[in-house]
């Protein structure tokens, strides 16, 4: 069955203002995310220009602090986790783990090298790192390690692999080492810009919606109503006959 036009109309109106209104949500949220990068970004440049701790608990050290380390590496359980890229090339990041002095398990990435290349075991006795927040990934499947090959790492993941206890937190290594790897010291990319320009991705559609929807809005009310039929009535009238009469 067919909707009159009027409903139809007012379908689509409703349907377009719908969608201005989730381009405005959207580009509030991006909005917000800019917000967060930019104060996480804030919140690396102090902590990273602040003297080094030293560290030998458990207890879970404040992101982006320089840590000096008290323990020792457990280079038996080296990973490396494969496919990362560096500079365009394609190699793999090394992570040992390493025992604080309290025994707890921590993380360390100590840097990148080329695949197939072998790193020294000149690793710094009392290493100085940067609290880093966990790798995010995202997997299709379950990716389990072939060998010492990781594809993504968690603290389960690890834990389950090397039989130890899960490692409290992640980081990497700042300490100068001459070990064959890339270590890498750059400035994690929080780029709040990127989100700023989403948000005026969304608020542009939000605005180019809008105008629409008047647009649309003003040609609705401006419509002619729908054509009375009306029905035609044909009179037929026979022509008058003369009366018959006598012939005089």
């Amino acid at each position: 069955m067919k909707l009159p036009a009027a409903r139809q109309r007012r379908g689509a109106l409703v349907g377009l203002a719908a969608l201005v209104l989730l381009t405005v949500a959207l580009g509030i949220w991006q909005a917000a995310r800019a917000v967060y990068k930019q104060r996480l970004a804030d919140h690396y440049a102090a902590s990273i220009a602040l003297p080094p701790l030293t560290w030998a608990s458990h207890d879970m050290p404040p992101l982006f602090r320089r840590l000096s380390l008290q323990g020792y590496w457990l280079s038996a359980q080296t990973l490396y986790l494969d496919h990362r890229d560096y500079n365009g090339e394609v190699g793999v990041e090394v992570v040992t783990p390493f025992r604080l002095s309290d025994g707890s398990i921590v993380l360390i990435n100590r840097g990148w090298r080329a695949a197939g290349a072998v790193e020294s075991a000149a690793i710094p006795a009392t290493p100085q790192v940067e609290v880093l927040a966990w790798p995010r990934f995202f997997e299709l499947a379950h990716t389990p390690p072939q060998g010492r090959l990781f594809q993504n790492i968690t603290a389960a993941r690890f834990a389950e692999w090397s039989h130890l206890p899960q490692p409290m937190w992640y980081g990497r290594l700042r300490s100068e080492a001459n070990d064959g790897l890339q270590h890498d010291s750059a400035v994690p990319d929080f780029n709040p810009a990127r989100h700023i320009g989403y948000m005026l991705t969304w608020w542009g559609m939000s605005i180019a919606g809008l105008f629409l929807w008047r647009h649309f809005r003003r040609s609705t009310r401006a419509a002619p109503a729908e054509p009375l039929t009306e029905a035609r009535i044909t009179t037929t009238t026979k022509p008058a006959t003369a009366p018959e009469g006598d012939n005089a």
